[in-house]
């Protein structure tokens, strides 16, 4: 396994860092998967809360690195290019936009099934700005730990990880702030800046704070949502404000700050979502970017229907991860292959059997 997953990077490496070739694919299938027995958390409901993570945060790390070999057993047998993830969320922590707010603001988090929010907005006048201390000296940053180690007491030595699912500086701000900052971004544009720069330093602070604290992790090949690259450090930003304002303004208040983290960290995959289709081509300028992840929204743009120049050039910029099964969005799927083939994309596709997904690996590669 350790040498397959050491094969799948280096293949990554050639197309994330050294540019060659025009597509990777990530495949799935959905029927007669092994499944290795679970790691059973007592208690455990399927909806969580600030107790359940105070008990069980080291559990939920077991779980994790668990399920990730027995998902990566999975996708050895199909032969594509992803490297191991358990789930839609990677091989990372990720409780909720409002728990990973709180790690930086030490808030209140409401918890719903499967995810979470802040109670309300700190911000609530710019004046609270001067008061706000972004800090990972919580219970919060504590719970992130205790999941680490207990991943960390069954790690072996090539999976690929991120520290955490981050929110990018920007939507950090927006939480913090709530909905009034897009209209800042035209009535108090500094105030945003200083906001947004002191979510800057508290991602690069606490990815730090958790390296040091648990010093295997400076060498872990840097990973999420299946793309990976031998060297440690990669930092996945959630980027979803980018997509409800203007490429100026997205230029101005999130690419120098991402720009900073990337300096950072060496790597960095970016998330947002079809409903910002048009902003990739900006989103492609981050200097130093790693991916660019578009996300099929479910009642938004169809990115099968924004196929065309721009989306290609953005992508010969930096590689394009579809986010959602191409086979199942495309109308038709090899016209779709045959447009991507121009460019530089990470292409997944799902099917029910293995014999399916491999008929579909072998022809997405017969574009490359």
């Amino acid at each position: 396994m350790q040498e397959e997953i050491l094969r799948r990077l280096q293949h990554q490496h050639k197309f994330l860092v050294e540019g060659k070739g025009h597509f990777m694919v990530f495949a799935e299938f959905t029927e007669d998967r092994h499944v290795d027995p679970p790691y059973e958390i007592p208690g455990q409901t399927g909806v969580l809360s600030e107790d359940f993570l105070k008990n069980h945060a080291y559990d939920l790390g077991i779980q994790a690195i668990r399920r990730i070999k027995t998902a990566f057993k999975n996708q050895m047998e199909i032969g594509d290019d992803s490297v191991p993830y358990p789930s839609y969320a990677g091989f990372t922590v990720d409780w909720g936009t409002g728990a990973t707010a709180a790690l930086f603001s030490n808030g209140d988090v409401v918890f719903q099934e499967e995810t979470s929010y802040s109670s309300r907005p700190i911000i609530k006048d710019w004046a609270d700005l001067d008061d706000l201390v972004l800090s990972c000296d919580n219970r919060w940053f504590d719970y992130e730990l205790q999941f680490w180690r207990g991943v960390l007491s069954e790690y072996e030595d090539t999976f690929p990880l991120v520290t955490h699912n981050y929110r990018s500086p920007l939507d950090y701000a927006n939480d913090y702030r709530g909905t009034n900052i897009f209209l800042d971004l035209y009535d108090h544009p500094e105030e945003v800046k200083r906001l947004v720069d002191m979510c800057t330093e508290a991602i690069i602070t606490c990815d730090k704070r958790i390296r040091d604290e648990l010093p295997e992790m400076r060498s872990i090949p840097g990973g999420a949502w299946g793309v990976g690259i031998p060297a440690p450090g990669m930092i996945f930003l959630n980027g979803d404000p980018v997509d409800l304002i203007s490429n100026e303004q997205g230029e101005e208040f999130n690419t120098p700050y991402v720009e900073r983290i990337i300096e950072y960290s060496g790597s960095l995959y970016f998330h947002h979502h079809s409903i910002g289709v048009s902003r990739a081509s900006s989103v492609a300028k981050i200097k130093g970017l790693t991916v660019q992840q578009i996300h099929q929204d479910p009642n938004g743009p169809k990115l099968c229907d924004y196929i065309d120049d721009n989306l290609i050039q953005a992508s010969l910029k930096v590689p394009i991860d579809l986010g959602t099964p191409l086979n199942i969005q495309a109308k038709d799927f090899e016209a779709t292959l045959e447009k991507l083939s121009h460019g530089r994309f990470i292409v997944r596709v799902q099917a029910p059997t293995r014999h399916e997904v491999k008929e579909l690996i072998k022809k997405i590669r017969s574009y490359s």
